[in-house]
């Protein structure tokens, strides 16, 4: 079994690494920071045909969004493997709460 979590893809995203750092593979497609989180978010948004309606953080769209215990965007790439959802909202609702 697998874990099902984001946060292993954006890692290998912005590394092009596996998890414990000691192998690389193709490291000249590695993305930004913010381009592995456009891919999970309006990215995907994109690929189901729902850009118009999800993706994005906006006045009209569906408030889908989680709460991180860090800012991905400012940690080591290695700190972003260890990251936990605090609160996810799925059209404006709370679903998930940490306890």
């Amino acid at each position: 079994m697998e874990p099902i979590t984001p946060f292993r893809g954006i890692y290998a995203a912005v590394t092009r690494k596996n998890e414990a750092g000691t192998k690389e593979y193709f490291p000249e497609q590695k993305l930004n920071i913010h381009q592995a989180i456009a891919a999970y978010t309006t990215g995907s948004a994109y690929a189901e045909f729902a850009e118009k309606e999800k993706g994005t953080l906006a006045p009209g769209m569906l408030a889908d969004f989680v709460v991180l215990d860090r800012d991905i965007t400012k940690v080591a790439p290695a700190e972003i493997l260890k990251t936990h959802v605090l609160r996810t909202v799925v059209g404006g609702k709370t679903v998930y709460t940490v306890k």
